[in-house]
């Protein structure tokens, strides 16, 4: 069977907006800390590095390495996230010579060597995301973690759980004057940050993990997407909740203090068991706000009240296994059993 590859955010076929600071009541939700295992970094390839570094040896055949080291990571980066066309007639090495010598490809190495001179905090972060997961997931392959740069090309991916590739060109700051503004909107921005890396390669896990849903109700999008937010938040439980959730620390307030006006806001529409995408995709997928909503509403405020649904299930049946979570697909149950009541 092929792995699952998942591509968070891939701008030039589709926008999905990425994954800061503390004070937001949500950043301390029940039960993310109960845990407390121990941990050590874990080592992140810097292929961004290896690709391009120089050699000695004119006659080093770098793909043939390259693909004897790393032979899924390989895989999937020439053939999907820098050089998906058909370009059979071209020699790999050929290729990979022309990709380095790129200005912009050089650019991007140099500016990303100088943000990310040692990854030391971000493996540190990498290696709790590991430990959790093996204590939730036993069963499944535990993540190893490449970076790597693309032009913009893709931002995050994963290869089932077993592989993920972190594009560090796309958290180069939210004032980086080389991000194309048709293309990475301000709200995107905001998020495309180096404190927001380890919030997107968490979520990024959690996505890989829940099968897709390409036809359903809102009720079944919101809880599916709530429950990828559920896992990032107990893989990474220190981890602020709204760097987690794709929101500003100002943005997860407003959402934290306004939960009751949501729910009831979304129980007005009628949409729950709508199986219209186009009815409430501006409730599910990112965007600059919430359709009918204040303009300090943040965008994708179902997936988070998707999330407290989750939340609460989980808190009210604690012989539930997480791995029992993730699979089970019966999202009516999940709701009714949550027992979820927003705050008054």
């Amino acid at each position: 069977m092929l792995p699952k590859i998942s591509f968070l955010y891939k701008p030039v076929l589709y926008l999905f907006a990425f994954t800061v600071f503390y004070g937001c009541q949500s950043d301390t939700s029940p039960g993310r800390t109960d845990l407390q295992l121990s941990t050590e970094p874990v080592s992140a390839v810097r292929f961004e590095k290896i690709l391009c570094s120089p050699t000695s040896d004119s006659e080093t055949n770098r793909s043939e390495e390259l693909f004897e080291k790393y032979p899924i990571f390989s895989d999937v980066f020439f053939n999907q996230v820098i050089f998906p066309q058909d370009v059979q007639s071209i020699e790999l090495d050929s290729l990979i010579a022309y990709f380095c010598a790129s200005p912009a490809i050089q650019h991007l190495i140099d500016t990303t060597s100088i943000l990310f001179p040692d990854l030391d905090p971000i493996e540190k972060d990498l290696g709790t995301i590991n430990a959790y997961f093996n204590y939730y997931f036993p069963e499944r392959e535990t993540p190893l973690y490449f970076t790597y740069v693309s032009e913009f090309g893709i931002g995050t991916f994963t290869i089932g759980t077993e592989i993920v590739g972190i594009g560090l060109d796309f958290f180069l700051g939210e004032d980086y004057p080389y991000y194309d503004p048709s293309v990475f909107h301000n709200y995107m921005l905001k998020t495309m940050t180096p404190e927001y890396l380890t919030g997107n390669v968490v979520k990024a896990i959690a996505e890989s993990m829940i099968p897709d849903i390409t036809v359903g109700n809102m009720l079944e999008f919101m809880i599916r997407n709530g429950k990828v937010l559920y896992i990032a938040s107990r893989l990474l439980p220190e981890e602020p909740m709204h760097r987690i959730a794709l929101y500003t620390e100002e943005e997860m307030e407003w959402v934290d203090q306004h939960e009751l006006d949501i729910w009831s806001y979304l129980l007005d529409l009628g949409y729950f068991y709508d199986n219209d995408l186009r009815k409430f995709q501006g409730f599910i997928d990112p965007g600059p706000g919430t359709p009918g909503l204040p303009k300090e509403a943040p965008g994708r405020i179902a997936n988070w009240i998707g999330y407290k649904i989750v939340e609460s299930y989980m808190k009210n049946n604690p012989e539930v296994e997480m791995e029992e979570m993730v699979q089970d697909t019966d999202f009516q149950k999940i709701m009714e059993q949550s027992r979820y009541k927003p705050p008054r």
